[in-house]
This record gives C-alpha cells, structure tokens and sequence, in this order.
C-alpha cells in the first residue's frame, strides 16, 4: 500500500479524454459531460462517454465521478417567459428554466445512469443538476422544490449524490429587500428543503472571486446545514490563494483537511485561448493539486502501490 494526499479538487470533463490524465495528476473528482458541450456550460453524457471514462481509469483507486444532468444549454431565442429589454443575468437564468418534457428528459436520463450498474456508490458517485421557476407577481427566481425534489429522492434512493447546480448562483445575486446575509439563509433553507448533498457555486452571478465575501457566507451557512460547497467560477491556480484567504479562517477545519469544513474547488482547467475550447491544461490541474496539498488542504488515503 502507498499513502497519497487526496486534495479538495473537482475537474469537469467533456467527454472521457482527459479522465485518466486528470486523475493522475491528483485531481480527486471529475464531473463529466457530453463531449463538445463546453460552449453550452456542460449538458448531459451519454452513457457510451461514462462506459469509456470508467474503462480509461483504475478500477480500485478512481476518482469520484459526478455526471452532469442538462438537457440544454442557455437558450439561443427566448423563452415565452423572456420579454425584450431583460438583462443578460436574466438570459442566463433561463438555462435553469425547463419545460415539462426536459424536465422528463432529466429524470430519464438520471434513471439510465442509476440502473446502469457502471457507478458506484462507494466511491461518492452521483449527479449534479438544477431547476429554477418564477413565482410571484415579480417573477423573482427560486428553485423549483417540487421538481428538484423528485429528481433528489431519485438519485439518493440509489444511493447516490446529489449536487445543485450553479443554477443556485441567480437566487444569491436576488437582493431585493434583503440584506446580503438573508438572501444566504434564505436559499440554504431551499437547498436544504430540496436535500441536496452539495452545491456547486461561485457565490453569485460572476467569478468565485468578484463574489468572496458571499461566499464566505454561504460556506458558513452551508457548514450549518451540512452541506458541502464546491467553489466554481474562474477558479484558477494565479487566485487560488486569494480565494482560500477569503473564505476566512478555519477553512481547513480539523486536521488541516478542508474535507472537514466541507469546501472543495472546481476548476475546468482548460486551456485558454483555444479555439476547441476543450484543451485539457495538465499543468494548470498539476498546479492546482499541488498548491492546495501545499496549503495543507487534503486527507491521506491509502492507495494500491503501483496504481
């Protein structure tokens, strides 16, 4: 047996390329979605794509794999709930908007997964996904309870996680009335309601750090309703520090593993400037990996010696 330092480290994946690679270099989670959907911020897998991913990495000491539940990206005309002059933030929040048959899609595909005998419960596997609808006479955002729950209770009575999408990121943008600190204890209590076991997010519309002090919150909420953060949004080796710093002190918890506060990072790790656009950047993962065990964020786990 050989000790390894499993780091906080989350990657997505467009199809099964880069898995193997990304594991080696340390990443300790992947989230795979269909190939060539990047452009689209990630939608669902194939199964062919989960069969060719677990069949490129050791069977005993793979990384956990989360595999994205979207049937669509943004849309590209909009929606009848769309009206001329909304904002861009709006457009965006329409990709967590879906109509009853793509909200069937979801649930089939969610089934096709769970019944496939590929994942492994073991492991930590599960699926990430959201679902936004409008409510009042303001049109306000909210997570759809109802529809989210019953996609939830499908995937945990598989034995399986289940992740909020950065759907959740439009509800802490929503001000309003409310102080910042309200809108944070008013979406965990929703993230809580719907059972999520996690939540992928950069505090807000924008990047993980144009949106730290919220973010803080939210981990502080989170760590509350026992539900673990994964930090996304231009998360980067060149700010990985800054955003470490200002989630606040204590973000290792106990041990100095950030496992224990329940706080990963998400990194697509993708080379910029790429017209593909999916270029697998190794030294930016490498980097990443080794900048969070040098920080002292990770857990020792026992691996089989040459895997």
């Amino acid at each position: 047996m050989a000790s390894t330092v499993r780091v906080p480290l989350e990657v997505p994946i467009f199809g099964s390329d880069a898995g193997a690679l990304a594991a080696r270099l340390g990443v300790s989670r992947l989230e795979l979605n269909r190939a060539g959907s990047y452009a689209q911020g990630g939608t669902t897998p194939t199964l062919d794509e989960l069969t060719a991913l677990l069949s490129s990495l050791s069977r005993d000491n793979r990384p956990t794999i989360r595999i994205m539940i979207r049937p669509r990206g943004p849309p590209s005309s909009p929606s009848p709930a769309t009206s001329p002059g909304r904002s861009q933030d709006h457009e965006e929040a329409q990709d967590f908007i879906y109509t009853p048959e793509e909200f069937t899609t979801m649930a089939d595909s969610i089934t096709e997964f769970t019944s496939s005998g590929l994942l492994d419960a073991s492991k930590g596997d599960g699926f990430v996904f959201g679902i936004l609808r409008r409510r009042g006479l303001d049109s306000a955002l909210a997570l759809d309870r109802e529809r989210n729950i019953e996609l939830v209770t499908t995937v945990r009575n598989a034995g399986f996680k289940a992740v909020l999408h950065r759907a959740v990121d439009a509800l802490l943008s929503q001000r309003g009335s409310e102080s910042g600190k309200e809108v944070v204890e008013r979406v965990m209590e929703a993230v809580r309601e719907c059972r999520f076991d996690g939540m992928l997010t950069s505090g807000g519309l924008g990047s993980a750090v144009g949106n730290v002090v919220r973010l803080r919150e939210v981990v502080s909420a989170a760590e509350t309703e026992r539900v673990e953060v994964i930090v996304g949004g231009g998360v980067r080796r060149g700010n990985l520090r800054v955003l470490i710093e200002g989630l606040g002190p204590g973000l290792a918890g106990r041990n100095g593993q950030a496992e224990t506060r329940g706080v990963w990072f998400h990194s697509s790790c993708l080379k910029a400037g790429v017209d593909a656009q999916e270029v697998f950047d190794q030294e930016e993962a490498r980097g990443l990996a080794d900048d969070l065990r040098a920080l002292g964020l990770g857990s020792k786990e026992e691996r089989v010696q040459g895997s």
